[in-house]
């Protein structure tokens, strides 16, 4: 009782300071469809973003299978498949338990954007135990700063996994965005839902059956995306398949055995990411596993013990929470949307001490401290993200390295893009040049919008401010 107080007492607090602002979530959920369209490459000629044009339609040359589409990932252009299928899956959450947050003027939006994703990802899953892991080649990306289309390298290389260089992490996120994805779509396009359910389960075998880390059989990812182990992602996806099949004979043994192997029970931390989903096995567990007249008080208990233990991470004195200094938004908002499923499901601690600080710290990113961290939201917002394609001025003027030394504005506006955050005193610097702050991803806004829905939900029902 003692650490639900605490955590209740400080939520208050937080939203108290914070001036109890309210604010457009439906326009920040816009706003962060139009950045995912920004990112987009392949042929896009109904992108809707008349400065984007086609580039890398080469991509997957060296294997025999077009591989163009998709989307960047962040500030260059490799194509990383891990943090791409896991922001996959968190927009698949959102849309499918806070459907109510999503109201007609942006739920077709967002069901292109996934379905963009998801329709690449059955691509890049050729056959059921080999995956394309990555495109491009990361350190080569950083030698640039160019627009896309005038890449100067020629076709890119393709990274595969595979039974002899196994990825059981990115083969289980994989398996979750597929899962949630026929989850999503089963009422909307059914015969795309059982493709996806298809990949998810043979996905998932061959993560289950051929163990090893990513980064290991891919060392070139290692850099850029290392994966820290697998145990979790196994469960994540284990509990996504449980949830789109119902087959408690197959996947619930998984889940004991997992629950054993890998620790489950220990201190898993307070990151909730594309590479640690152990919130998430817990909080969708719990919700998964009652609904399949399976519950299991252990998996309820780490989800409050991970919410408990959020709230009480050091904050900045204008009341972010730092679970990582890193890009620190990305990470909240992960937290904010977990913690806010746990508030749904039955005896789970604290609800309103979680709503509150979910929304205390969405709030921080829309404009509390008075700037905007979304890309043309609110006031205040960055102008200069670390962001290639937006900084760069139409052809035929340079780009470069000059370019971006320089003190010019980034020629356009790469809208909607949450940027990385402020350092742990709330101060924060918007240039280009400022990656550690100022850089973008598509995981950054994807528990973003999926918390902006949860938020917007609550509110139409009246169960916050």
């Amino acid at each position: 009782m003692k650490s639900y107080l605490t955590a209740f007492s400080i939520a208050l607090c937080i939203y108290a300071c914070m001036g109890q602002q309210t604010y457009n979530y439906t326009e920040a959920i816009r706003l962060s469809n139009t950045f995912y369209r920004i990112q987009r490459q392949g042929r896009i000629a109904d992108n809707h973003i008349p400065w984007r044009v086609d580039c890398f339609l080469h991509d997957g040359q060296d294997v025999g299978i077009d591989l163009s589409g998709g989307h960047f990932h962040a500030a260059d252009y490799t194509k990383f498949l891990f943090p791409y299928a896991s922001f996959t899956t968190m927009l698949n959450w959102g849309l499918l338990d806070w459907a109510n947050g999503y109201n007609e003027t942006v739920v077709d939006d967002s069901f292109d954007t996934v379905r963009r994703s998801l329709e690449y990802l059955v691509v890049m899953h050729p056959s059921p135990n080999v995956m394309f892991v990555q495109i491009g080649n990361g350190s080569l990306d950083h030698t640039l700063w160019e627009r896309c289309e005038d890449w100067p390298h020629g076709p890119r290389t393709t990274f595969q996994i595979n039974e002899t260089a196994p990825g059981s992490d990115i083969a289980s996120e994989y398996a979750a965005a597929f899962a949630s994805g026929y989850l999503i779509f089963k009422d909307r396009d059914a015969a795309f839902a059982e493709t996806l359910l298809q990949h998810a389960i043979d996905a998932y075998e061959f993560a289950f059956n051929f163990r090893g880390k990513y980064s290991d059989s891919v060392p070139e990812i290692a850099e850029f995306y290392n994966s820290t182990g697998f145990g979790d992602d196994l469960g994540w996806g284990a509990v996504w398949l449980l949830r789109a099949t119902n087959n408690t004979q197959r996947y619930k043994p998984i889940l004991d055995k997992l629950w054993c192997e890998e620790d489950y029970q220990e201190n898993n931390g307070t990151e909730f990411s594309w590479d640690k989903k152990y919130a998430g096995v817990f909080i969708l567990g719990n919700k998964v596993l009652e609904e399949a007249g399976s519950a299991e008080a252990r998996y309820r208990d780490k989800g409050i013990e991970y919410c408990n233990a959020v709230m009480n991470v050091e904050r900045t004195p204008q009341g972010l929470t730092l679970i990582d200094e890193w890009t620190p938004l990305r990470f909240v908002s992960n937290a904010a949307f977990a913690c806010l499923n746990l508030a749904e499901q039955p005896n789970s601690g604290n609800v309103t001490a979680y709503r509150l600080w979910a929304m205390s710290q969405m709030h921080y990113i829309l404009g509390d401290t008075g700037r905007s961290f979304v890309v043309g939201f609110g006031e205040n917002s960055p102008r200069n993200p670390h962001h290639r394609i937006s900084s760069c001025p139409p052809r035929p003027a340079p780009c470069g390295w000059a370019f971006f030394n320089s003190d010019a504005d980034n020629h356009f506006e790469c809208t909607g893009a949450l940027v990385g955050g402020p350092d742990r005193n709330d101060n924060f610097q918007d240039l280009r040049q400022n990656w550690e702050q100022n850089d973008v991803g598509l995981d950054y806004n994807a528990g973003f919008q999926s918390a902006m829905a949860a938020l917007n939900q609550l509110q139409r029902f009246g169960l916050i401010p």
